[in-house]
């Protein structure tokens, strides 16, 4: 993530398709850069802001609406190690774009720039 330019990112919520246990966060520079970060999870209210992870075996589909047309280079990356677990050169014509994670047990974070 440390290849992000996080000066022209800000919070992309045009996104769809995760699970009701599933807590994503996007930051964008639409067009050029985008970074997600993704985990199961409860909502823990009796202490404010708490979150509690659920481990297991996922794989999970999102759609990212409206993303311009272009060639991304996308890198699935493991939090707790900061090893790349997938990768891909990706041409795209533009509008929704699917995105299927690969398996990961806690959590996964994903970069895609564009080349």
């Amino acid at each position: 993530m440390n290849s992000l330019d996080l000066l022209g990112l800000s919070r992309f919520t045009d996104f769809g398709g995760t699970p009701s246990d599933v807590f994503c966060n996007i930051l964008t520079e639409n067009g050029k850069q985008y970074a997600l970060y993704i985990f199961h999870g409860a909502y823990e209210g009796d202490w404010g802001a708490h979150f509690l992870p659920e481990s297991g075996n996922f794989r999970d589909t999102l759609l990212l609406n409206n993303i311009p047309p272009g060639n991304y280079f996308l890198e699935w990356i493991d939090p707790s190690s900061g090893s790349v677990k997938d990768s891909e050169n990706l041409s795209w014509n533009g509008g929704k774009l699917m995105l299927i994670t690969p398996e990961y047990s806690l959590d996964v974070a994903m970069r895609m720039r564009k080349q």
